[in-house]
């Protein structure tokens, strides 16, 4: 009987969602210093979207290759408190950081990732934006590969 009621306790504690408890916990970082730590920033639409990967069609660049549309992946391979909800059809100001080994763009809601809607503050500091310029590279599989 009690190793049953141990299994269900350490069940209970297993099945608790701790991050949610605790919320996301980020650096405080000011606007300049997130602008410096991001390697893209650029607002932009959400117009598709997998479990781990979002495309935007951007709206203006700040910082990074100004391409038409982009693809921003999920920054932990598990899903967590500080993980961004895109909504298909929102548009977001993106701060998106190089993965390693990866290399892939990612973000999370410590970089700054939040809705346009939200990013006044944020907008005031970075100015006006350009528009973008550059259609994003075609991946191309090599035969046999």
């Amino acid at each position: 009987m009690k190793k049953v009621r141990f299994i269900l306790i350490v069940a209970a504690f297993l099945l608790l969602d701790f991050d949610s408890v605790l919320g996301c916990v980020c650096v405080s970082a000011t606007i300049p210093q997130k602008i410096e730590q991001a390697h893209t920033v650029f607002s932009g639409e959400v117009i598709g979207r997998t479990a781990t990967k979002i495309r935007f069609k951007v709206q203006k660049w700040w910082k990074g290759t100004p391409y038409y549309e982009i693809f921003i992946y999920a920054d932990s391979k598990v899903i967590t408190s500080c993980d961004v909800s895109f909504k298909n059809g929102e548009t977001y100001l993106v701060y998106a950081f190089r993965s390693s080994p990866e290399n892939k763009l990612e973000t999370n809601e410590c970089t700054g990732t939040k809705e346009l809607t939200a990013a006044d503050e944020d907008l005031k500091i970075l100015g006006k934006g350009k528009p973008p310029t550059r259609k994003m590279p075609r991946i191309r599989k090599r035969r046999g590969s």
